[in-house]
């Protein structure tokens, strides 16, 4: 199978850029109603996702926003499940080896996958404000739709989903087997016979929200690192993501509260709670550097030295934990996040999945996380 030539192909990320921006927050001002929207537009937006992944392999599968009703959401999973099936274990064409497309389409792909997971994440949040504190006459109602978030896993469905996943662990494309795993996870919720929305249910929804950031994340940061470096777009993108996942923690240590540093009404402490602003802070600096533009490289500068401190404290952190923990158990693990054994793969949780085969994608991810507290204090 040959990749699509690059107009072709151009033309395909048009199509999924636009889907994405089309998923607007509509209100309908009914509950139940506005839970069925955003159910609809998170497994659009997931499959948008996975059309993105598709692409990065040189398969191009639409998927049709305007008409998805039940058959036309169940046939697009069908032609997606299908494709996946048969190309998985596939070299993306983004592979920074390869170079048979322009950087800057390399860099719409990335961004394409950015703009799906982050319409993802923002579908997920909003349900979960809807579910907050809520209670249902019909429960089951509620299971339905969440069944449905990111894929409609039943019948034929079910069985391509099957295939494709183990298709994915013979070959061991953990990319495309996460991205399954998700569509699992929200096929298995399960609540009790309570009319009161459980708390489980919305901590998973947090949680699948945090790792779809991540997917986010990791896309823009490939993105611009590899074929955009010197583009400020994308790695702003990064940055917005990363505060949106830093919002999401909710962890404010006592010493980063304080007045308001910044400008235009943005949170100073917003970049002070986990080192993730750090590298897009560093070359959104470098790129205003090297325009003669000092007001901002100074603002941005300021919102480094805050992502430092947090990096530092993490790193504190995680230290002290281990140290504590090395007191209290002698057991470790033989699985360093690096072994790709099959059977590895499906013991392990999802988010370090994503972690591995996402976010480490990124070298520089990668060398960050794995950075000395001395190297960072230095």
């Amino acid at each position: 199978m040959s990749n699509p030539p690059p107009p072709k192909l151009k033309s395909a990320l048009n199509d999924i850029q636009k889907a994405v921006t089309s998923l607007e927050n509509d209100d309908s001002g009914d509950k139940l109603q506005e839970i069925k929207v955003i159910a609809r537009q998170s497994s659009l937006a997931f499959q948008l996702l996975l059309a993105c992944e598709l692409a990065s392999r040189g398969v191009l599968v639409a998927v049709d926003v305007v008409k998805a009703d039940e058959s036309t959401a169940t046939a697009t999973a069908s032609s997606l499940l299908t494709n996946i099936r048969d190309i998985a274990g596939r070299v993306s064409i983004d592979d920074v080896s390869s170079g048979n497309y322009p950087a800057p389409m390399m860099a719409y792909l990335n961004a394409a996958a950015g703009m799906a997971a982050a319409a993802c994440a923002s579908s997920l949040d909003r349900l979960t404000d809807e579910l907050e504190g809520a209670s249902f006459d019909n429960p089951s109602f509620l299971l339905d739709r969440l069944s449905t978030l990111f894929l409609p896993i039943g019948g034929t469905s079910s069985e391509l989903w099957n295939e494709a996943t183990k298709r994915c662990i013979d070959v061991k494309d953990a990319r495309f087997y996460s991205l399954l795993r998700w569509a699992a996870d929200c096929a298995s919720f399960s609540s009790d016979d309570s009319k009161q929305v459980s708390r489980g249910i919305i901590e998973k929804l947090r949680r699948l929200k945090r790792e779809m950031n991540s997917i986010s994340y990791s896309s823009y940061f490939y993105g611009a690192e590899h074929f955009a470096k010197d583009q400020p777009q994308l790695w702003k993108r990064c940055l917005d993501v990363a505060l949106s996942m830093n919002e999401d923690d909710g962890i404010f240590p006592d010493h980063v509260h304080g007045p308001k540093l910044s400008k235009s009404s943005i949170e100073h402490n917003a970049y002070a709670t986990t080192p993730q602003t750090v590298l897009p802070l560093t070359n959104m600096i470098r790129i205003a550097q090297s325009k003669g533009n000092e007001k901002r490289s100074n603002e941005l500068q300021l919102f480094l030295t805050a992502g430092c401190i947090a990096a530092v404290s993490d790193k504190l952190e995680r230290l002290k934990r281990e140290l504590e923990g090395a007191g209290s158990s002698g057991s470790s693990s033989d699985d360093d996040g690096t072994n790709t054994d099959s059977s590895s793969m499906k013991k392990r949780p999802l988010g370090q999945l994503i972690q591995q085969y996402f976010l480490h994608r990124s070298r520089s991810i990668a060398e960050m996380d794995q950075t000395t507290l001395t190297a960072l204090l230095s």
